[in-house]
């Protein structure tokens, strides 16, 4: 997927304040993020201890899940994996859905390839292709298993 997508978030404040525009940033944990930006306003307005807004613009290491299949919500998820490096464009506060909230916008970079292991051949494989290869897989055998009923 090469496109903008949204998240909700809670990130503690003191990272936040760390975080200039033009630093570079590298996420530890997947994120669920959203190619429709309501979708993602909605999880804001929803929980009230969100703080965080991250618009980002995504390259290629990432896992488009966009499948009725895969994701019975329709949430339009865009799943980024985990040490993914974005550049920080722009941050700043707002008060908006009755709170004060930080809109953090990213581009990622693209540089993904520094995390490999090996696969079940002995074979180096980055991460981004095994959880690619591993959403390829989970979705033929439920398309498998939606034609045997």
């Amino acid at each position: 997927f090469k496109g903008k997508v949204y998240r909700a978030t809670k990130l503690d404040e003191n990272l936040i304040l760390q975080l200039k525009e033009g630093s570079k940033m590298i996420n530890t944990t997947f994120w669920s993020t959203s190619k429709n930006i309501k979708i993602a306003e909605n999880f804001m307005k929803k929980n009230k201890w969100r703080n965080a807004f991250i618009i980002c613009d995504a390259i290629k290491t990432n896992i488009d899940i966009d499948y009725e299949k895969l994701n019975p919500y329709n949430e339009y998820e865009v799943l980024i994996l985990p040490f993914t490096e974005f550049k920080v464009e722009k941050i700043y506060s707002e008060n908006k859905y009755g709170k004060k909230i930080y809109i953090i916008e990213l581009n990622e970079l693209g540089n993904k390839n520094f995390v490999s292991f090996k696969n079940m051949n002995n074979e180096f494989i980055n991460m981004s292709t095994f959880f690619k290869n591993c959403i390829n897989q989970f979705e033929k055998a439920l398309t498998k298993e939606f034609k045997n009923e």
